[in-house]
């Protein structure tokens, strides 16, 4: 189990420094791009799983209150 932790430990500190390396070249390949500097910057943020939705009512001491006019 101790190895297990160690080997563990090293292959995430491993892959963390790949990922940033990986990156760090995407970026300085697009650096004179905007639109694919952009891409890089959104593919790292992730942008495509992080769409929040709002509720359409909202219920408030037992009255319910919609986005629409009465």
């Amino acid at each position: 189990m101790i190895k297990y932790k160690k080997y563990k430990r090293v292959l995430d500190g491993v892959l963390k420094k790949a990922k940033d390396l990986y990156y760090k070249e995407k970026i300085c390949l697009a650096v004179n791009d905007g639109r694919k500097l952009w891409g890089v910057v959104n593919e790292v943020v992730d942008r495509k799983q992080c769409k929040h939705t709002m509720p359409n009512v909202f219920e408030v001491d037992g009255n319910r209150i919609t986005g629409e006019k009465e």
